[in-house]
């Protein structure tokens, strides 16, 4: 099943021109509706993944889950992962 999304404008059925993918969960597309023309940006996110441990892609992880940085004991520095 795809997702449809319709135009905010007329309420007509839109095509996906390009995207852009900023990560593994995380996608923006621009949109053109087949009715009136209009142009629209959609970004999508899955914000839960209840497979994550069959999950084979190793950038998608919880907090918890996070694989300990090699300073984690270090009070001096934030880590950070994107």
């Amino acid at each position: 099943m795809a997702l449809e999304i319709l135009c905010p404008t007329c309420g007509g059925k839109t095509s996906t021109r390009t995207s852009e993918e900023f990560g593994p969960l995380l996608k923006k597309a621009k949109l053109v509706c087949r009715n009136c023309g209009r142009h629209s940006y959609f970004t999508g996110e899955i914000t839960e993944h209840f497979d994550i441990v069959l999950s084979r892609n190793m950038a998608i992880h919880t907090f918890a889950e996070r694989p300990a940085a090699a300073n984690d004991g270090a009070k001096d520095q934030l880590s950070l992962t994107l």
